[in-house]
């Protein structure tokens, strides 16, 4: 009976140990479960913003495409005007050109009136001065006219024009813009 008794105590003391060992792998199960509910919640949370940063870097892609192609027309359109302003300073330069052809044309010109009214001036003081000889040597006017009848009238020559150079050169045409 001892022995019965001491085998008795001796199941029921494995008994409770096997009973403690099924109630902490079944909490173990339990805890488990929780986690592996619990990894594939965060799985799933990565999954979604897995998902998330990839259409972030599609959109910010497609926004470095937009910004690399407006570059692009920016450096073309500075390139445009930059030639444009080549272009223009050309012109500028050419114009100046002009202007100094045409001032010194001007200055020719002035240079030719001047000695014209010069020239005019000297013929109208040798014309004054022959008539005040022709006054004092002869009879008046009156005098001659009386005592010698007009000719047929000549025809009074008409004043020779003042030429006036031409220009030395004809301006550049412009390139239609």
């Amino acid at each position: 009976r001892r022995s019965l008794a001491a085998q008795i105590t001796s199941t029921q003391a494995e008994i409770n140990e096997i009973q403690d060992q099924a109630a902490a792998l079944s909490k173990a199960l339990i805890d488990t479960e929780a986690s592996k509910a619990s990894a594939e919640a965060d799985a799933m949370v990565m999954g979604v913003l897995k998902e998330a940063h990839l259409s972030d870097a599609a959109t910010a892609q497609s926004e470095l495409t937009t910004l690399k192609t407006i570059l692009q027309e920016t450096e073309a359109q500075r390139d445009a005007a930059a030639a444009q302003v080549t272009s223009m300073e050309a012109d500028l330069s050419a114009a100046n050109a002009n202007l100094g052809l045409a001032m010194a044309d001007v200055s020719t010109s002035q240079s030719a009136l001047e000695d014209a009214k010069s020239a005019r001036s000297a013929a109208a003081a040798e014309r004054d001065e022959a008539g005040v000889k022709l006054a004092s040597t002869g009879p008046s006017p009156a005098t001659a006219l009386a005592s010698n009848p007009a000719p047929a009238a000549t025809p009074t020559p008409a004043p020779t024009p003042i030429p006036t150079p031409a220009p030395t050169s004809a301006p550049p045409s412009r390139p239609a813009p």
